[in-house]
């Protein structure tokens, strides 16, 4: 009986943990307009490090990003596999709940010419 019991309880506290885990509705990623995290496109981008794709990396003049909401942020990196080098790297995302839910941080080789080299990206929870 005792071990039924902790069975239940393990199980209802693993299920709690996960649907307190779930992004809202104002949490996206965008890379170049298309939706990466959020906006249809699912949470499975969310603590993976993922790659550019190919057209965005040829592209000098891309990726435009954009990340919204105050529950994540995303990390940018010049070098590919989430590896950090010097200060190649760009974070967006507002991690402040004071702000506006739909408050939303753009970025693209437009601002820095350096970005459209940039090869991978991290998507977290603040």
């Amino acid at each position: 009986m005792g071990a039924l019991l902790f069975s239940v309880l393990a199980v209802t506290a693993v299920n709690a943990r996960l649907t307190a885990s779930r992004l809202d509705i104002n949490q996206k990623v965008y890379i170049e307009n298309a939706p990466v995290l959020g906006d249809g496109a699912g949470e499975a981008a969310l603590n993976q490090c993922r790659f550019f794709a190919p057209q965005h990396m040829k592209n000098p003049a891309a990726p435009e990003v954009k990340v919204c909401g105050t529950g994540i942020k995303a990390t940018f990196f010049l070098r590919g596999r989430c590896k950090s080098y010097h200060h190649h790297q760009v974070t967006l995302g507002k991690c402040n709940t004071a702000l506006p839910s739909t408050t939303c941080e753009a970025w693209s080789p437009s601002q820095d010419q350096r970005f459209g080299a940039y090869q991978s990206y991290l998507i977290q929870p603040c």
